[in-house]
This record gives structure tokens, C-alpha cells and sequence, in this order.
């Protein structure tokens, strides 16, 4: 490599131009840094920094990386939206996702709540993938809009006819408030009284939901 320092170069100024010649060795083309799809494995932490992916774990296998970045520019583009939170969710690899707002519900449940139902098939979650799910929701849905249901399900498939049975039980208690049930008034003189008498009824279930 000819050199075009000049004759008084310092000598930091002739160590960068060292560094320099070996730019054009190094094994990477630099027109596929910026791909999603064709960066090399190892530089993918550092191109989910540059597309400013919210939720990144190294442990993910390489598909799933892949697939996370190339969504974040869409995932950005429609930030605060159903849609956003859709996107960013299908990246990681989740077969089931269902968003559901307030005024879906029936009953309509709290002004600009909403709840999230996600599922895999044939393969269970771990805590650190729900923690992963819940971040990546926080980070993509409105600041107006709080969620306040998370519901994980696993579904199987199978070739395999499956039969099951449940059953459910219960009990119902009635508590009535004391009642006097034998009054007696002795007095010489007449006199006028009024009372009330008000009952409640409480209704109560096991955990969970009674549909």
C-alpha cells in the first residue's frame, strides 16, 4: 500500500494508516452487515443494537434472531398499535396470538385495558420466555393502554385420537344475618316504633373463572 503521509507525519498518524491495509483483507462484505438474513451470526447482537430491537436474548437459536430484527422496522413503524404488538410477538416464533381490547369483552371490561393470549404447539414456555413475552409487550403496546390478563396456552397435535374427561364440583352456602324470631312488648302506654330489617347475598367461587 503507497503511502500519502506526508514526510512529518506523526507517528500515531502512521499507525492508523498501519491498521488501515488490512481493511481490504478482512472476510466481511460489508453490503450484507446491514441484512437481517445474510449478516454473519456473530455481528447480529450488534445489527439488533443498530435497528433498536427491544427484546434480544443470545440464547435464542439463529432463526429467531434473524426473524426478530428484520420485524423491528415494522415493529417501529406501527409502535402503539395492535399490530405492532402482533408482529414483534410472531418473531418469537409463537404459534397463537390473540389480542383482545376492553371494548371486545363481554362484559366491556376497564377503559383501554386489554388482554394477550399467546400459544406454542407441541412445547411448553419457560419463565425466562414468559418474562421475555411480557417485556416485549410493555415495550411495543401505548402508553394510554395497560394489559391486565396474560394467558399462555400449549396446544397438541396430534395423529393420535385423544379422549379426556373433567369434572367440576361445588357448593353453594347461603348465610342469612341473626333474625329474632320471638318479640314481647310490655308497656302501660302506646307507642309508635318503625325498624328495618336489610339482608345481603354473597356468591362465592373457587379460583378461577366460573364460565
Amino acid at each position: 500500500m503507497t503511502s500519502i503521509l506526508p514526510p512529518n507525519a506523526t507517528p500515531i498518524e502512521r499507525a492508523i494508516e498501519k491498521t488501515e491495509e488490512h481493511i481490504d483483507s478482512l472476510d466481511v462484505q460489508i453490503d450484507t452487515l446491514w441484512d437481517p438474513w445474510r449478516c454473519p451470526v456473530k455481528f447480529l447482537p450488534w445489527l439488533a443494537w443498530a435497528y433498536s430491537v427491544d427484546t434480544w436474548d443470545p440464547d435464542w437459536a439463529e432463526d429467531i434472531k434473524r426473524r426478530v430484527i428484520d420485524q423491528s422496522f415494522a415493529v417501529h413503524q406501527r409502535k402503539g398499535t395492535r399490530g405492532a404488538i402482533r408482529r414483534a410477538l410472531e418473531a418469537m416464533d409463537l404459534d397463537l396470538i390473540r389480542i383482545v381490547q376492553w371494548h371486545e369483552e363481554n362484559p366491556r371490561q376497564t377503559p383501554y385495558t386489554f388482554r394477550v393470549e399467546v400459544g406454542t404447539i407441541s412445547r411448553g414456555l419457560s419463565e425466562k420466555e414468559r418474562s421475555q413475552i411480557l417485556s416485549t409487550i410493555e415495550a411495543t403496546k401505548n402508553v394510554r393502554s395497560h394489559m391486565n390478563d396474560l394467558r399462555i396456552y400449549l396446544q397438541q397435535i396430534s395423529r393420535t385420537p385423544v379422549l379426556a374427561a373433567a369434572l367440576t364440583t361445588g357448593e353453594i352456602t347461603t348465610i342469612y344475618p341473626y333474625a329474632i324470631t320471638d318479640r314481647a312488648v310490655q308497656t302501660a302506654r302506646p307507642f309508635l316504633a318503625a325498624g328495618i330489617y336489610g339482608a345481603e347475598i354473597a356468591t362465592v367461587y373457587p379460583q378461577g373463572n366460573p364460565a
